[in-house]
Formats: structure tokens, C-alpha cells, sequence
């Protein structure tokens, strides 16, 4: 159990994961205690500069739970309940605790249920091999051809929070 690690993130998770804190003051959950962990061991780092071995948001991911059972997902920042069976959510206990390790590393964090879960990071695969494509290449925000086709107005319905000056929610998820 490494309990200590960096979290390397990219600029725009760690955007994310501010935004989405901002949402939980007061929270004593185990979600909440693991977005403030990942946070406060967070080391900033340029998208271009991010290894391929390294999980960010819209990477495939190998990884094994609690040793045993091995399992394949991208990880995405939509909720849950609105992926398929390929994807996990980073608003997810467990694929949060991936974002920011790198292969080899593992993490164990608290579910939920309260019960104790380590994750193993086996492989990361390159954004070349999910073949992402990215609009801008400030935000580089990878988008798949069902969100391309999609009108602007549409997307911003179910963006996460939007963070301003001054730390102030705009809007949260519809």
C-alpha cells in the first residue's frame, strides 16, 4: 500500500477535481476525503508533458482490484449512469483513486461501504491508441465522434462545474 504518492494530473483535472471539491465543503464522505487527498498530493503537470503511462482523464486503463480481478476502462468525467460498460467515472470512488498514478503504482482508499479497496495501475494506454481528438489545444479536450456530432448546446448540459473567479460555481451537473 502506497499511501503518500504524487498524483501527477493535468492542468484541467486538477481544475476538475478543485471545482468538484467545491461542491463537497463539509463533506466527511470517503469520496470527498479522497478528492482532498488527491489534491493535496497533486503535482501539476502540462498535458504534453504527461508520460503515456501516466492516468488522466479520457485513458484507457488496466488495472486490478484488491489483487485479484483484473479490469479495462477509460476513464471519463461523465457520471456513472450515463457510460457503458467500457468506461468508469471519475466521480467514481475507484476511478478516482486511478487519476494521477502511473504504471506499476497502486493506491487503497476507503469505498463507499466503508471497506478498504486497492487498485493496481498494470497499463495505460496512449491517447494515440483511443485515438482521441482534441479541440483547442488549450484546453485539449478530447472529444469521440458521438460528442462531435453533438450541437455545442447540448455538450454544456452535462459538463462538470464550471469554476470562475473568486472559486464561484456557475453551473454543476444537470
Amino acid at each position: 500500500m502506497h499511501d503518500y504518492i504524487h498524483t501527477i494530473l493535468s492542468q484541467r483535472d486538477y481544475d476538475r477535481l478543485k471545482a468538484l471539491l467545491g461542491t463537497m465543503i463539509g463533506a466527511r464522505t470517503p469520496f470527498a476525503a479522497l478528492v482532498r487527498r488527491k489534491l493535496g498530493s497533486a503535482v501539476i503537470m502540462r498535458p504534453t508533458d504527461l508520460g503515456d503511462d501516466f492516468v488522466t482523464s479520457n485513458r484507457k486503463v488496466r488495472f486490478k482490484i484488491d489483487g485479484v480481478r483484473l479490469d479495462e476502462r477509460e476513464l471519463l468525467w461523465t457520471p456513472n449512469d450515463w457510460t457503458d460498460g467500457s468506461s468508469l467515472s471519475l466521480l467514481d470512488p475507484r476511478g478516482l483513486a486511478l487519476l494521477g498514478l502511473s504504471t506499476g503504482q497502486s493506491i487503497s482508499f476507503l469505498t463507499d461501504a466503508r471497506r478498504t479497496q486497492t487498485v493496481h495501475v498494470e497499463h495505460v494506454f496512449a491517447d494515440q491508441a483511443l485515438n482521441v481528438l482534441f479541440e483547442g489545444e488549450s484546453g485539449r479536450r478530447p472529444l469521440d465522434a458521438s460528442i462531435r456530432a453533438m450541437p455545442r448546446a447540448s455538450r454544456s448540459q452535462w459538463t462538470m462545474p464550471v469554476v470562475e473567479s473568486g472559486d464561484r460555481m456557475d453551473r454543476s451537473l444537470t
